[in-house]
């Protein structure tokens, strides 16, 4: 009789977690908001995903179609998933309003501002002047089994002594000696960038943003003056360091996915320390950079 009356309390409690379960299904469901339409701009299209600029916000909507371009999307009773730049939307209707005919691309004049804007990936890449993201891949020096030099331990060092430093010329002297390493073949105790792990590179880039920060906050003038001294720019360098981070991840997760996990759950980090929002990143993009869909899944963390 005990043992009947526990299998029936089990079995109440079983259909009680069951119902508690749906209902929370529900909820959730209902707590999604249904987008009835928006209209927007196609910037960008990627592995399952195409990306809207929308009049007052972007959006990222699932679907396997790829839309040419600049070519004007409506999106009705779509659900929205969430309410982050760019909001992600799903499990709805995509109506071509106007279609571009001809794939937008980047104009002389636009490559060469971005070629202006863009951070030499000399020490990255094995030659001064690369075009085109096939090349860059070929003349990558990239090693999925690299293993950890007395270079790299000289580099990490050297930033682990500099960083908790709050000493005015030791932040000046280590934010120059990093964006010359980065940017100007520069050297970090006799050590180059070429020298270093890919692993190790992206470190540094972390460094240098945090670097940066420390400068602005403290010496908001500083860079304009050691621009006008050294005769090269230091200002820009957070646009400068994120697009070599940006970039440098693009090619790493498409060599060794767990470097690529590391770098994209790094990058997350950042956003929430160093500011870096979506409007940021498309600030960079409008500087003729061709790899919005790449960037994006970096920065959403996908």
């Amino acid at each position: 009789m005990k043992k009947e009356k526990l299998k029936n309390i089990v079995i109440g409690c079983l259909i009680l977690m069951v119902i508690v379960f749906v209902i929370v299904l529900i909820l959730i469901s209902f707590s999604k908001k249904r987008v009835s339409a928006i209209e927007g701009r196609v910037i960008g299209n990627g592995s399952g995903f195409v990306i809207l600029e929308g009049e007052k916000e972007d959006y990222v909507i699932e679907t396997t179609k790829v839309y040419p371009l600049g070519s004007i999307l409506q999106v009705k009773d779509y659900i929205m998933m969430d309410d982050e730049m760019p909001i992600l939307l799903k499990d709805g209707t995509i109506l071509m309003k106007e279609e571009q005919k001809e794939q937008t691309s980047v104009s002389k004049d636009e490559e060469n501002t971005f070629n202006d804007f863009n951070p030499s990936m000399d020490g990255l890449l094995e030659q001064e002047d690369v075009k085109g993201n096939e090349e860059m891949k070929e003349y990558l020096p990239f090693d999925e089994e690299e293993s950890i030099s007395n270079s790299d331990e000289v580099v990490v060092s050297y930033l682990n002594e500099v960083m908790p430093n709050q000493e005015e010329s030791v932040i000046k002297e280590s934010f120059n000696t990093v964006v010359d390493f980065l940017f100007y073949n520069g050297t970090i105790n006799g050590v180059s960038l070429s020298d270093i792990t890919m692993k190790t590179k992206l470190s540094v880039m972390k460094y240098a943003l945090k670097l940066d920060q420390k400068i602005d906050s403290y010496f908001p003038d500083y860079k304009e003056k050691i621009s006008s001294t050294m005769k090269r720019a230091y200002t820009g360098m957070k646009e400068k360091i994120v697009t070599l981070y940006l970039n440098t991840t693009v090619m790493i997760c498409e060599k060794n996915q767990e470097l690529c996990q590391t770098a994209k759950q790094d990058f997350q980090n950042m956003k929430e320390t160093l500011g870096i929002t979506w409007s940021f990143l498309k600030q960079l993009v409008t500087h003729g950079v061709n790899r919005f869909e790449s960037w994006y899944q970096i920065f959403s963390g996908k």
